[in-house]
This record gives structure tokens, C-alpha cells and sequence, in this order.
């Protein structure tokens, strides 16, 4: 199927982006109502919407270093006619806006607590993320079966990736066990403890680095844009005019592509943001991980083992832990002691299973083609 510029399949959030995005607009007498009912600094001419051509749309987000992107109300956009052929009617865009406002507060029910320990850690052998999803089924003791699945098997319905799913609570309950392992070799455990520590520290110094720079690159375009939007409206009908607004939608681009790595920046700041008390607070936890584990809560489980575990690749039959601090020519781990019984393995793939809502089931930072062994990670 179509693929993003990047070679990646498109999420929900970069079509709804799509959809958001007024710069596919056509210029015409339903784009020029739009923009005048909702306020917005309207820099053409009601002549020049010329159903041709699309629209410039600029202040749309506010950048704060720091925080996350903040979308702007249409009453403090910038909006201009740009040199570009417009996709999208006037009258369809604005009725997309109307729907996904009107969908804004509706969400996935959540069927039950999302009990899920490796959410985010847990990759398919192919490289994809695996997600949590609910079957109807429930355990002995009356808790529900999960079962973690390939999302590029899922959304390539197995054309690209055919391997079987996992089954969540056994699996939890495996990469627990084998974690417990670790205290038996205390010295070795502690090093590993320090290593992670290091691994965290240096990545969301980088990472932290990286944004701020590009936050100001970002903030230097925006100034660039103003400025040039305040300049065309006295250019009138001169020919530097369409050089300038030429200009303008080159920024434009330039502005769209930092947001995107600024986004992505701050989704692999968060992931790393453990303070150093929170890591020492960790460390301690860790140390008694064989007999606080099972009176931890959920998402206590979860931090104690994103504290020590980068990543768990499951293979179809086997998992395989990759700890913070090893080397990818080091990995020699063993395999969790998780067979796939054929049965179970065949009903996962096949029955009814349901989303849980507190998953972003769309959330894929890093290229899946690195993934594998952890090479996102280092």
C-alpha cells in the first residue's frame, strides 16, 4: 500500500494530520467564508481565491521548550493563498474539520484494566512493536487473557509478518521469573544497575541537547515566516511578490519537518526522564526485586523493568531479554523457558481480541528496521 516519504506505513495521527492540514485546501469562496466566520488574519483578497490554487496556513502550533506541541485556534492563524494547486474543496475540508471535532471525545472503551507489563519493550522478531490486546477469554483464577501482536502483522493482515502471537500473562510472568534470576549474582546485578543508570543519563542528555537546538532552529524559521507574511501584503502586485511567497512556503516545509523530529524528540525525552533520586529509589527496589515484585502494583512492575530491561524480542516460540549496558556482539542471553503450546497459539491468532484504551497503538518512534537486538537502543 502507499507509504509515507519516510517508507512508513501511515498511522492514524499522521492521517488525521493530513486531514487537519488546511495547506491542502482549495482557495475558494468556501475556504474564504472559513477563514473570515473564524476570525483568522486573512492576507489575500477575496478575488485571489481563485479555486486553483491551495492555502498557506502559518501560527498553527505553539512551540514552548519543553513541552508538547499546542495547536492553535483558527482565530490566531496566518492564512494566505498560496502559489500551489489545491486537493481538497473548501466545502469537503471544512466538513472533515466539523466531523473529527464532533469525534474529538470519543475514545476506545476500556474493557478492562490494562494489566499489560511490556508495552513499548516487547518487539516481533521482524522488527515491529508488539501491542497488548483483551480476548474474552479469562484465566483460572477469573483475570483476563491478553495477548501481545505484531503490529506489522496486524496491519499487513500477515502478508509481511506471519509469526504467532504471544500470550501476555504467561509471557509477564516469564520475563518476571527470569528478572528474580538476576539477584542470585548480586555484584553482577548491581553493575548491570550502574550501566543502565549511564545508558539513561547519556541518551536523555543528548536527547535534551538535540531538542533545544532544534527548538531554536524552529523558532529562528517561525521569526523568518513573519516576517515575510508582514512584508508581502505591501509588495501589492510586484514581481517579488511570488518569489517571496515562493519563500514562504519553503519555510512552511521546513517548519512541518522540525515539528515532526521535535515530536519525536520529546516521545524519546519522556522515555528517559528518571531523575537521578528516582534511579536511586529504583536501584534500592531492584535490589529486593525477588520478593517486592509480586506486592508491587502495575505500574510499579512496569518502571522496575523498563529500569533494567531494554528490550524483549519474541520469536514466535521463544522471548528473549535484552538487558541496558550489553552490546549487541554480546547477546548470548538464553531463551525464556516459554514454549508456544500450538493450540493456544492458534486460537491467539484468530479469535476476537480488542484494543485496550489506554495503548497508543500507534506509537512508532524508532525505524522498525533497526530494531531487532536492540539496535534502536543504543
Amino acid at each position: 500500500g502507499l507509504k509515507t516519504k519516510n517508507n512508513k506505513l501511515f498511522t492514524r495521527f499522521s492521517i488525521k494530520s493530513i486531514l487537519q492540514n488546511p495547506v491542502y485546501m482549495i482557495a475558494d469562496v468556501n475556504a474564504y467564508n472559513f477563514f473570515v466566520k473564524e476570525n483568522a488574519d486573512l492576507n489575500s483578497a477575496k478575488d485571489e481565491f481563485d479555486s486553483v490554487h491551495g492555502m498557506m496556513v502559518y501560527n498553527r502550533t505553539k512551540q514552548e521548550k519543553g513541552k508538547a506541541v499546542t495547536y492553535l485556534p483558527p482565530d490566531e492563524w496566518i492564512a494566505a493563498v498560496g502559489l500551489h494547486p489545491g486537493i481538497i474543496p473548501g466545502k469537503t475540508w471544512i466538513s472533515v474539520q466539523d466531523s473529527l471535532n464532533r469525534n474529538k471525545c470519543k475514545a476506545y472503551r476500556k474493557p478492562r484494566n490494562n494489566e499489560a507489563l511490556l508495552t513499548g519493550l516487547l518487539y516481533c522478531a521482524c522488527g515491529s512493536r508488539m501491542y497488548p490486546k483483551i480476548s474474552k477469554r479469562k484465566t483460572a483464577d477469573g483475570k483476563p487473557i491478553y495477548t501481545y501482536v505484531c503490529k506489522l502483522k496486524e496491519r499487513s493482515k500477515r502478508m509481511l509478518c506471519n509469526s504467532k502471537n504471544a500470550n501476555g500473562n504467561t509471557l509477564d510472568m516469564a520475563v518476571i521469573e527470569q528478572i528474580k534470576l538476576l539477584e542470585d549474582d548480586k555484584g553482577s546485578f548491581i553493575d548491570q544497575l550502574e550501566q543502565s543508570r549511564k545508558f539513561y543519563t547519556g541518551n536523555r542528555e543528548a536527547y535534551n541537547d538535540q531538542l533545544a537546538s532544534i527548538q531554536e532552529e524552529k523558532a529562528e524559521v517561525e521569526r523568518k515566516i513573519d516576517g515575510l507574511v508582514d512584508s508581502i501584503a505591501e509588495l501589492g502586485d510586484s514581481a517579488a511578490k511570488n518569489r517571496v511567497a515562493k519563500r514562504i512556503e519553503q519555510l512552511n516545509q521546513k517548519s512541518v519537518d522540525l515539528d515532526s523530529r521535535i515530536h519525536e524528540l520529546e516521545c524519546l525525552t519522556s522515555q528517559h526522564a528518571l531523575s537521578d533520586i528516582e534511579f536511586d529509589v529504583m536501584r534500592q527496589l531492584l535490589s529486593v526485586f525477588k520478593t517486592s515484585i509480586d506486592e508491587m502494583s502495575i505500574e510499579q512492575k512496569r518502571a522496575a523493568i523498563r529500569t533494567l530491561v531494554r528490550k524483549v524480542v519474541w520469536d514466535g516460540v521463544n522471548a528473549h531479554i535484552i538487558l541496558f549496558g550489553v552490546q549487541d556482539d554480546e547477546i548470548e542471553y538464553p531463551p525464556l523457558s516459554y514454549q508456544a503450546n500450538e493450540a493456544d497459539s492458534t486460537e491467539d491468532d484468530f479469535e476476537e481480541l480488542e484494543r485496550f484504551s489506554d495503548v497508543d497503538y500507534d506509537d512508532e518512534i524508532v525505524d522498525g528496521s533497526k530494531t531487532r537486538w536492540g539496535e534502536d537502543s543504543k
